[in-house]
């Protein structure tokens, strides 16, 4: 994926985290990305890991982002197999228009100890025992109760994108 390419897959305005290609991809799909906030994407981004409960967020903010959260399940992942044998996870931030087309790309290849730090998370998190329809009621109260920021206080391991 590069900078002014259309988006490969069509998501929903909002924040996405999924696995595919090889690499976890954290996009975020707004209207409009304006002048000022794309000047701002060339400001690292940081990306917080935070787990309570079996859920696994990542949190970003950076440039034009104030924190967006990403609720990852590792459960409902296609590559889940890939992903949690991954030594160095490559991490890829789009920001997206609304017409697909991305407007900021931001890339980091993790270093053997931090990916192992994220998969751990992600392993635990495959062994928690949900109910059917459990997991997605858990999120709804994480998100009913806390703002993004807020989630910072769950975080386990850090990360940047540049």
């Amino acid at each position: 994926m590069k900078k002014l390419e259309k988006f490969p897959w069509s998501i929903d305005e909002g924040a996405v985290a999924d696995f595919a290609d090889g690499r976890l991809i954290l996009a975020v799909k707004d209207d409009e990305w304006n002048d000022a906030q794309i000047e701002r994407a060339g400001e690292t981004f940081l990306v917080e890991v935070a787990e309570t409960n079996g859920i696994v967020i990542f949190l970003m903010e950076g440039g034009p982002l104030d924190t967006c959260d990403f609720y990852f399940n590792i459960n409902d992942c296609d590559e889940a197999n890939t992903l949690l044998a991954q030594k160095n996870l490559d991490v890829q931030a789009v920001l997206i228009d609304k017409d697909d087309i991305i407007r900021i790309i931001k890339s980091a290849s993790l270093s053997s100890e931090k990916t192992k730090e994220i998969i751990e998370l992600l392993r635990k998190q495959k062994n928690y025992d949900f109910m059917p329809g459990e997991y997605e009621v858990n999120v709804e109260g994480l998100q009913s109760a806390y703002e993004p920021s807020e989630l910072a206080k769950f975080a386990k391991t850090s990360f940047e994108l540049r």
